[in-house]
């Protein structure tokens, strides 16, 4: 198993390299990897804790749905005796 040395010094990165046994300053492609990594880790854990926010919400609103479910039944009730009501005083006025 080979092992990677790397030091840090004066905000320059160097890298142990193995055939010539001697220090190398690392290019910025390294950096910007690490850069990306870190983005790659921060973003999916934002993913995950979002997801489990959505996932809680959803569990509270699934909590409301049958008492929504009722208040739109009495809603509907309402209205279909206000529109009964409504024939009939049609019907009593076309029947003077």
């Amino acid at each position: 198993m080979k092992t990677l040395l790397i030091l840090i010094k004066k905000k320059q990165v160097y890298c142990l390299n193995e055939k010539s046994g001697t220090y190398e300053l690392v290019e910025k492609p390294f950096i910007f990897h690490n850069f990306l990594l870190t983005a790659f880790v921060f973003s999916t854990f934002m993913f995950f804790a979002m997801s489990c926010y959505y996932y809680s919400e959803n569990e509270k609103s699934m909590n409301m749905a049958p008492e929504i479910a009722r208040n739109a039944y009495s809603e509907l009730e309402q209205l279909k005796n206000e529109l009964v009501k409504q024939r009939q005083n049609n019907s009593q006025l076309s029947g003077q």
